[in-house]
């Protein structure tokens, strides 16, 4: 009697205990699925609606109008993912800027660190985002204008504008500032103005100035110049550059870059699109003209017989005549509207860079010292470079109309496929029309993936997602990286160089990195990122963002396993409880 007794008490035990386990299996499995619910709402990436809304469609001009107030609509940039600290920034009115307290260099207030890469003409507001401008940072942005009248708090502007661009300085940003007030700025301490094309300075308003510098600008040889370097230094307010009739230039008489000395051309100060330069300037002959990211139509160098080296690139010119440049060393036109190109008077030529044109044909063939021909997206149907000298470094001539044929399988083997393919399939467009079909067989440009997880990217992995198009960064103009067509606000830093917190994009050929404080920020599924160019001609690539595969931190699948582990552990202790006691009864 008292056996039974005591086996109905161990199963009572053991149905108590698997009760338990049931109850407390369906508890965390219900607690898991809402946890997973939670997780599947994600921030908005940054970008995604009102960040940066310059590259919300490719093309399409930002500039603000001069003397016009930039909208001041705000919208915060999302907090990145809570396992990194990065800096919180925002947007407002084509700016971005953070916001500090006393820990900043410049005390509490806003900190605008970049402009939308679109904007030429730029007007700050006094606050943003409630706060106080005290420091603007917008070197190397290409600004026509830029008013800052309003930031009376202002302690810190950095707007140098990187001019010229001599050939000890390649660059594209040469639209650049022509005047500068600040004397609304009384509490400025810091100013670098340098790099522009501002003829006059008037900093006797700013009795708090310390740090000064404003080189490399136009100011003449005047009152206003040698009183600006009796207050600070020569350093901080020379070398300026010279002008007459217009162009911009200086003198090298003992330091000459690369060639004899003479007048070299940096740039013009005028708004007409039509500039000749002269034989001589400031009594030298002119030996080097280096006009780029102007607006010109038309350039006048016929008369430079003694010209060496010319960079004309990034203008909007459909002819230009170099035929009385024979001593021509170095020619740069790219990414005008060129239909033709003679160079055969050029037997002295080692650099040719004409990409981005609309050449039908070109004759090297008179060039024998040719070392670089880069000559991609045109309309050639044909390049014979069989006399030419070309290193395989300083070769490229894919997005052209070259048939497979004999002469492009020579170049390939030459040159290799990247630096030939992909041609445009069928005849070259007709004036006024843009290529439809690039490549052989597709109509956008190749994009590939070279991260190490291939297409997928998965959450919390703290892997970048890196992506490469064969096309130029800095020579094909690129304009704005976009994922799932919403623009990221990219810092401009150099023509090779854009970068911010969560992505950047650098030169060779392009190469954008998406950074895990963005990824993270990603809903699952398939998303896009996009390479914009100024032509139109984009690149797209489509990716996949995972959940983690990884047990995490809550994660039930350790929690159940533990908790039923637990209750075996209570269910086999009852068992050997009641066991002892059993076997101790019959001992009596």
């Amino acid at each position: 009697m008292r056996k039974k007794i005591v086996g109905s008490k161990l199963r009572r035990v053991l149905a108590i205990a698997l009760v338990f386990a049931l109850v407390t299996t369906s508890a965390m499995s219900a607690f898991a699925t809402e946890r997973d619910a939670q997780t599947e709402t994600t921030p908005t990436a940054v970008g995604q609606s009102d960040v940066a809304q310059a590259g919300e469609e490719v093309g399409e001009s930002t500039d603000a109008p001069a003397n016009e107030t930039v909208p001041t609509e705000s919208t915060a940039a999302p907090a990145a993912a809570q396992t990194e600290t990065v800096t919180t920034l925002a947007t407002e009115g084509g700016l971005t800027y953070e916001i500090k307290g006393d820990e900043g260099e410049y005390g509490a207030g806003a900190y605008v660190t970049s402009v939308d890469g679109g904007a030429t003409n730029v007007v700050v507001p006094a606050t943003l985002g409630g706060a106080d401008v005290v420091y603007i940072h917008t070197s190397y942005y290409g600004l026509a204008s830029l008013d800052v009248s309003n930031c009376t708090k202002l302690k810190f502007l950095n707007c140098n504008g990187r001019f010229p661009g001599s050939s000890t300085n390649f660059h594209t940003e040469i639209t650049c500032l022509t005047s500068l007030d600040v004397s609304k700025n009384t509490a400025l301490t810091y100013l670098d103005c340098g790099g522009n094309k501002i003829t006059s300075l008037d900093v006797s308003k700013n009795t708090a100035l310390t740090d000064l510098n404003c080189s490399n600008n136009c100011l003449p040889d005047s009152e206003n110049r040698r009183a600006l370097i009796t207050r600070f230094s020569e350093s901080a307010i020379l070398p300026q550059y010279n002008v007459e009739s217009g162009i911009i230039y200086e003198v090298r008489i003992d330091e000459p870059v690369f060639y004899e000395p003479g007048a070299y051309v940096v740039g013009y100060t005028g708004v007409s699109q039509d500039v000749v330069i002269p034989a001589m300037l400031g009594g030298q002959p002119v030996v080097e003209v280096n006009i780029k990211s102007d607006i010109l139509t038309s350039l006048d160098v016929s008369a430079c017989t003694n010209l060496k080296y010319l960079d004309c690139g990034d203008n909007n010119l459909s002819s230009l005549d170099v035929s009385k440049n024979i001593a021509l060393e170095h020619l740069d036109c790219e990414n005008n509207n060129l239909i033709a190109l003679d160079v055969s008077k050029n037997s002295k030529l080692v650099w040719l860079s004409c990409y981005n044109n609309r050449l039908t044909s070109l004759d090297v063939s008179n060039n024998l010292d040719l070392y670089g021909l880069i000559c991609d997206g045109n309309r050639l149907t044909s390049l014979d470079v069989s006399k030419n000298e070309i290193s395989e470094m300083w070769f490229f001539c894919y997005n052209n109309y070259i048939p497979d044929s004999a002469e492009r399988r020579a170049l390939i083997e030459r040159f290799g496929e990247d630096a030939v393919l992909p041609q445009y399939a069928g005849l070259p467009p007709q004036d006024g029309q843009t290529p439809t079909n690039p490549g052989d067989n597709d109509n956008t440009p190749a994009v590939e993936i070279i991260s190490d997880g291939g297409a997928k990217y998965t959450l919390g992995s703290g892997k970048n997602f890196v992506v490469k198009s064969p096309r130029s960064m800095s020579g094909e103009a690129f304009t704005n990286l976009l994922v799932d067509g919403n623009a990221l606000a990219l810092e401009h830093k150099s023509a090779t160089l854009w970068e911010n917190a969560y992505a950047k994009v650098e030169e060779g050929s392009t190469v954008a990195t998406l950074y895990p404080s963005y990824l993270d920020t990603l809903s699952v599924g398939e998303h896009t990122v996009t390479l914009a160019y100024a032509d139109g001609n984009n690149a797209t690539v489509t990716f996949e963002v995972a959940k983690s595969g990884s047990p995490k931190t809550g994660d039930e699948t350790p929690l159940l396993a533990l908790v039923l582990l637990l209750v075996i552990a209570v269910a086999g202790s009852a068992a050997l409880f009641m066991r002892r006691r059993h076997l101790l009864w019959k001992a009596r």
